[in-house]
């Protein structure tokens, strides 16, 4: 379990003092994971501390400083710490609130928490029992008082576990259900001691614990930015100084107070970008213009340091772990190969695995682009330019396919995963973001996002109230840590949804939903319905025959005009009867369907393909 922690932990800085990671056990015991931290890593410096630790035993002892101490009052200096062990304690605490708070005192920058405990899987309020006197020693409390169990503590649900730690200022990095190893251990202690014996041992009965689906995890956390961003916007730029004039930014501490502070749209950032910018403009590694897809026509610059887009890269060196193995060779056809592009940042991420990434830039020529493509094990650009390769080149047979930078229809995974014989993968990111958000897993569900660097909300996008998970809203990001341009609850106009529902893979933390577009990208029709870029590659993309299309409303007669490149082979009339017959139900709504065939320019991934307005 140890082991599982140190690997999923790999990505905390290394430190500045004589090569060694200072390590504090909270709550160490016996000093079983510090004894063997010591045989592996001699070098590092290891603080156990534990509350009921006799005097006699304080010291060092086998390459181990046991110290004797509380969570809520730990014997240990400020900014000392990189690694701080909660192995099955946390829930016993007296006071996690304070307990949290010592821990980010004794963090050192970049610093981690490693937690491992039980939590329940199903929700039900706790049982109050008393402890015995020798277990309320250990946690701290006196025999007398009621609290939720014994020994095991507190039985929270996972997203009890996610409140606290976000609550008092930590990102939770990750969060994995592990229950597999737990039958094999209970089973021996079964074995050996009996039921009743075990039962002592947890403090409560076999039959409540299975009640609660009872299970185990991991957690990894890290002192989260996003408190500290919003202040270091309010005080080096002038649009935030202006906009948070007056509220009390000290009493910023968490998400629940991030919440009350007012909204940044789109609109703001286009009419003075400069405004945002919180770092001198020698220090901004890249700009990047999005041209506008509404009627001003301004167009939205972002800035950003190189520390800024080195975190994207390390996002896509994680979360792209689950199709690009080491050793892969994978093809980018997006935009590249500068070092600060989605491409120049996706081969450095890789570069980790590793995996040899070549950057070709968006797709001009299928032909040319099936050459580079050949030997790929891995394929990653945006879905109508991927479709269209696999309609003409279905010999392609790569391992994986990433689908990023638009939205993904299922029409377009179905045909690709067909034609290729592959597995298709999604990925949901803006340039507001950094490029990079959320990724699927092998489970293929929703997106696993990137948590250290996004703080992301699911609002109504009429009131601005949050809605339920589960619930689609409009997506409003806040970027922790990014020094140039930080985005404080800025609108981005997608439209989205938090799952809550733990992933397939084991992961409890809430995800993204697929991404359904952009709200302001439809168009109303005579009946009062809606009509989307979306809704319209889900019906046209599954259609045999089709290599791509374009798409374009009329307003004033309320017409609907479909150009469409077709595969060579394919015939127009057999073409557009199936395409009438997808548009069947827009008709009905008193659309006008005209569909013509012909050439045009591909997409190039710089604007989101969107619904035309003639």
């Amino acid at each position: 379990m140890t082991e599982r922690m140190l690997q999923a932990a790999e990505l905390y800085p290394q430190p500045d003092f004589d090569g060694k990671l200072s390590v504090l056990d909270v709550g160490c015991g016996e000093g079983g994971t510090l004894k063997m931290l010591a045989k592996t890593y001699p070098e590092w410096h290891l603080t156990g501390v534990e509350p009921s630790l006799a005097e006699e035993t304080d010291g060092n002892r086998n390459g181990v400083d046991f110290r004797s101490g509380m969570a809520e009052q730990l014997p240990v200096d400020d900014h000392t710490v990189d690694l701080v062990f909660l192995e099955c304690v946390y829930t016993r605490l007296r006071d996690p609130e304070k307990a949290l708070s010592e821990i980010k005192r004794v963090l050192r920058p970049g610093g981690k928490v490693l937690l491992s405990d039980l939590y329940a899987r199903a929700a039900e309020e706790y049982v109050s029992a008393r402890f015995t006197e020798n277990t309320a020693g250990r946690c701290g409390r006196t025999a007398a008082e009621d609290v939720p169990s014994c020994r095991i503590g507190r039985l929270p649900m996972a997203a009890g576990f996610l409140r606290e730690f976000r609550s008092n200022g930590f990102s939770v990095l990750e969060m994995q259900d592990i229950s597999g190893i737990l039958p094999g251990y209970v089973g021996q202690l079964i074995f050996e001691e009996g039921t009743e014996q075990l039962e002592d041992t947890l403090g409560l009965s076999l039959d409540y614990l299975k009640r609660r689906k009872c299970g185990y995890f991991y957690m990894v956390a890290g002192i989260s930015e996003l408190c500290d961003t919003v202040k270091f916007a309010a005080e080096n730029s002038r649009f935030y100084k202006k906009k948070f004039k007056g509220m009390p930014l000290a009493e910023i501490i968490g998400p629940a107070s991030i919440v009350k502070l007012p909204f940044t749209t789109a609109e703001e950032v286009r009419q003075d970008p400069e405004e945002l910018l919180c770092v001198s403009p020698k220090e901004i590694a890249r700009v990047i213009t999005i041209k506008s897809s509404g009627s001003t026509g301004i167009k939205k610059r972002l800035f950003f340091t190189a520390e800024d887009l080195e975190k994207t890269a390390d996002f896509f060196s994680r979360g792209i772990r689950f199709l690009v193995k080491p050793g892969y060779r994978t093809a980018v056809f997006m935009e590249g190969p500068a070092h600060f592009s989605v491409g120049g940042l996706l081969k450095e991420g890789l570069a980790h695995l590793p995996a040899e990434t070549s950057v070709y830039g968006f797709i001009k020529e299928d032909d040319e682009a099936a050459a580079q493509a050949k030997d790929a094990d891995t394929l990653i650009g945006i879905p109508s330019q991927l479709f269209r390769l696999s309609v003409s080149h279905p010999e392609l047979r790569p391992k994986t396919v990433l689908l990023s930078g638009d939205y993904v229809p299922e029409s377009v995974i179905q045909h690709i995963e067909a034609a290729w014989e592959t597995t298709v993968f999604t990925h949901w990111g803006m340039t507001e973001t950094g490029y990079g958000g959320g990724v699927q897993c092998t489970a293929r569900a929703s997106y696993h996002l990137r948590d250290d660097d996004l703080f992301i909300e699911i609002i109504d996008p009429e009131t601005g109230e949050a809605v339920q998970d589960g619930t689609y809203g409009e997506i409003v990001v806040t970027t922790p840590g990014r020094k140039g341009m930080p985005l404080i609850r800025y609108r981005t106009g997608d439209l989205g949804a938090m799952d809550a529902v733990p992933c397939p893979c084991g992961c409890l933390k809430p995800r993204l939903k697929k991404v359904m577009g952009r709200i302001a990208d439809s168009v109303r029709l005579p009946d009062g319905g809606r009509l989307s870029i979306e809704m319209l590659d889900e019906r046209i993309y599954g259609i045999s025959g089709i290599a791509d299309y374009e798409a374009a409303y009329n307003k004033q007669d309320h017409s609907l005009t479909i150009t469409i490149k077709k595969d060579s082979a394919a015939e127009e009339d057999t073409v557009a009867d199936s395409v009438r017959n997808a548009l069947q139900s827009f008709a009905q709504a008193g659309l006008q369907c005209r569909i013509c065939f012909g050439e045009f320019p591909a997409s190039t991934g710089t604007v989101k393909r969107r619904l035309q307005e003639g």
